[in-house]
């Protein structure tokens, strides 16, 4: 019998039981390896923190097949990522860069000095990666991403209110950004809003408030277009204290993020300096080198260029210049 087929009578199949009870000892045994607790595992298997808490208690109930089953399938996930060789690095790992250090230099900037900070430029060189390392290293940084539904002042604040865990915050745009300033207000801190090229006018505007209300730094990071959008209103762009462009990858960039992966094969190198500079940047690096080196361990040899061509090929992004 299958996790998912139905016994017959009223009564529990003890063959049921016992797949439950085996899947129950694997994922306890898989949660204590990865350090997970109960509620991460939870959501990771599509299930309530509760529903698991029951399983793993062995107090089966009417859904007991579809959680072992949902919990099953997750086993099967974590076993196929366990197998993954070695150098997957994961598409959004911090390496350090000479435009990450640009970057985080104009974050230190922003927040040392407490003044406004626009970093912007092309898609796919770091920025997000470098700022979200700054976060995590440093204390009172807030990092709130936006997107085209927070273009206006409440759901920016949401987000904001989410990054500074104010999750309660209401009463109209106004007092939404009174209870930010007052939670921000002589921290030394630095809010980054990301993507900020999707904020109109007004939300732009109210972002600068809180900045002028805190003494807190604030950057804005986004896209090429950014400071298009920004020099439009000179209340704001008379602000900025410093600016941060990045027009394009760079060779350095390419180079660190290669030491960094393990390649060091000078065709490798180029081979990935064309990707990078024709499409996406570095994160068009870091999918390649991942899907090359599982084809490279698939045939127990180390990663070649012809491993790099085939994977790119089959991710079908397009001509490398």
């Amino acid at each position: 019998m299958t996790l998912t087929e139905k016994p017959p009578g009223n009564g529990a199949e003890p063959a049921v039981q016992d797949d439950c009870t085996t899947v129950a000892e694997r994922v306890r045994a898989a949660i204590a390896v990865r350090g997970l607790s109960q509620n991460a595992a939870a959501r990771e298997i599509g299930i309530s923190a509760s529903a698991l808490s029951r399983f793993l208690s062995g107090t089966y109930g009417a859904d007991d097949r579809a959680v072992a089953g949902k919990a099953a399938a997750w086993l099967e996930l974590v076993d196929q990522r366990d197998k993954l060789p070695a150098g997957m690095t994961s598409v959004t790992q911090f390496v350090q860069t000479p435009t990450s250090d640009l970057v985080i230099g104009a974050l230190e900037y922003a927040q040392l000095i407490g003044d406004l900070v626009l970093v912007s430029g092309v898609p796919g060189v770091g920025k997000t990666t470098a700022m979200k390392h700054y976060r995590d290293a440093r204390t009172n940084v807030w990092l709130a991403t936006m997107s085209p539904d927070t273009k206006t002042p409440v759901p920016m604040l949401m987000e904001i209110g989410i990054a500074l865990g104010l999750r309660s915050l209401g009463g109209g745009a106004a007092k939404m950004r009174r209870d930010i300033s007052e939670r921000i207000r002589d921290t030394g801190g630095l809010l980054i809003l990301d993507e900020a090229q999707h904020l109109g006018a007004e939300a732009l505007e109210t972002a600068r408030r809180i900045f002028d209300g805190t003494g807190i730094g604030l950057v804005y990071a986004g896209d090429d277009k950014l400071w298009e959008k920004i020099s439009a209103f000179p209340q704001l762009s008379s602000r900025i204290g410093k600016r941060v462009t990045i027009t394009a990858t760079s060779s350095a960039d390419i180079t660190a993020l290669a030491t960094a992966l393990g390649i060091d094969g000078k065709d490798e190198r180029l081979f990935l300096g064309q990707i990078a500079r024709s499409h996406s940047g570095l994160r068009s690096i870091a999918k390649t080198q991942r899907l090359g080196r599982l084809y490279a361990d698939g045939e127990g040899k180390p990663l070649t260029i012809e491993h790099l061509r085939t994977a790119w090929a089959n991710l079908n992004l397009g001509p490398v210049a």
